[in-house]
């Protein structure tokens, strides 16, 4: 649709032609915001443009080789660009921050001992392990379910736990921690290899000796255990240098570093889809109108509407009362005296042998026919058309009280 259908489509359903609602006119919407061509009172969609002489910049894109744009704003009337990519260059910053580790030894409930590398994260409230440093002790686990959040409410479950001891091999440290398992902890820390030209004295005992070279992470200590660990020995090396902090494993190795060789250029190609947003904007419309047609109904609920309307009626306490319809004609429901009979009678051979039900079915029964659910009526003036609902008691589980099942399923001579 050009600008001028667009007008015409607004003024037939006399909507506001500044934001292209049907709910109100232009006159009476706030809003300050004017066609951003010529700053008048509608939507840029319905700006009808001049013919101009200005110049004309053809824009190259993937799915059509060139489209041609007046510079004074797109041309409504020409179909809108699918496709506009854009390329991205950037290079990352030249420091890369080192998170802590340590080699530590872990062992189950049986002799079995190993050594892992772990990551030190104040940041936790759980402590961690890999399921391959799991299955590599044989620890025996326990179900449970526990939820783990992450950066932006990220959530993972894990679904076993076990209970190790962590043990230092720098100091006599000993700790017996519980232990959440996920398959997979983290990626290599680092992720790179940094420098190890950190001017580092031989004579501070690392925690990790390779703290500067990839390697996998199969413990992740949390807060609680690094309340133990910490001590208070600190080492700045300077400037984009990291710091050394001392612990009972051992001297941790943290913080910003400066990378030797620049990181590499890195790019990014975006492409992004341009619609035309009328065809979206036709179909909110659709969605948003009011269907005033009443569908037709079918011979069934026809039928039903009309039972409603010639039997309810309206009762002394204010309810409402309508007879119950007959998917059938009433005539083919068949005989259900003999059934209603042969069940009375099974249940009162059963209520002879047992005087305590005898008199709790009596009482039930009595008081049945004094609230008006029943009244006796002689066979004689039973309609022609009836059904006669066999009935029996039942106990409840782990209890004497005893109450009346009304089989109304039951199935007539007629089935």
């Amino acid at each position: 649709m050009n600008p001028e259908e667009r007008r015409r489509a607004m003024t037939k359903i006399a909507g506001c032609a500044n934001c292209l609602s049907n709910y109100h006119e232009t006159n009476s919407f706030p809003s300050p915001m004017t066609c951003r061509f010529c700053r008048q009172r509608h939507h840029s969609m319905l700006h009808k443009h001049p013919e101009s002489t200005a110049p004309v910049v053809a824009i190259a894109t993937r799915d059509q080789p060139l489209q041609a744009m007046d510079a004074s704003g797109p041309n409504l009337q020409t179909p809108m660009i699918n496709k506009v990519s854009a390329l991205t260059l950037g290079q990352p910053p030249n420091t890369y921050v080192l998170l802590p580790t340590a080699i530590v030894a872990i062992q189950g409930q049986t002799a079995r001992r190993e050594n892992c590398r772990a990551l030190i994260d104040l940041g936790s409230q759980l402590n961690l392990m890999s399921r391959r440093m799991a299955d590599q002790l044989a620890l025996p686990t326990f179900s449970t379910s526990q939820g783990i959040l992450g950066i932006g409410e990220t959530a993972q479950g894990s679904s076993s736990s076990a209970r190790v001891r962590l043990s230092s091999l720098r100091s006599n440290f000993q700790k017996e921690i519980v232990v959440f398992i996920l398959p997979q902890l983290t990626k290599n820390q680092p992720s790179e290899s940094i420098d190890e030209g950190l001017s580092i004295s031989s004579t501070v005992v690392l925690a990790d000796p390779e703290f500067g070279q990839p390697g996998s992470i199969d413990l992740l200590l949390g807060a609680e255990v690094y309340s133990l660990l910490i001590r208070p020995g600190l080492i700045e090396l300077g400037d984009d240098k990291p710091t050394l902090q001392e612990t009972t494993l051992g001297w941790i190795v943290f913080g910003a570093v400066r990378r030797r060789v620049p990181a590499a250029m890195a790019g990014n190609v975006m492409t992004i889809t341009q619609e035309d947003p009328l065809p979206a904007l036709e179909k909110f419309w659709k969605l948003d109108t009011f269907n005033t047609e009443v569908p037709a109904m079918t011979v069934q609920e026809r039928l039903c509407e009309e039972h409603f309307l010639s039997n309810v009626q309206i009762c002394p306490d204010q309810r409402l009362m309508v007879r119950l319809p007959f998917a059938e004609n009433p005539r083919e429901l068949g005989k259900t005296l003999a059934l209603a009979q042969r069940t009375f009678s099974s249940t009162d051979c059963r209520l002879e042998r047992d005087p305590a039900m005898l008199e709790g079915y009596v009482s039930f029964v009595d008081e049945y026919e004094r609230l008006n659910h029943m009244t006796e009526v002689q066979l004689s003036s039973v309609p022609r058309n009836h059904y006669f609902i066999p009935h029996h008691y039942a106990l409840k589980p782990d209890s004497t009280k005893l109450r009346v099942v009304f089989d109304a399923s039951a199935p007539s001579s007629t089935s």
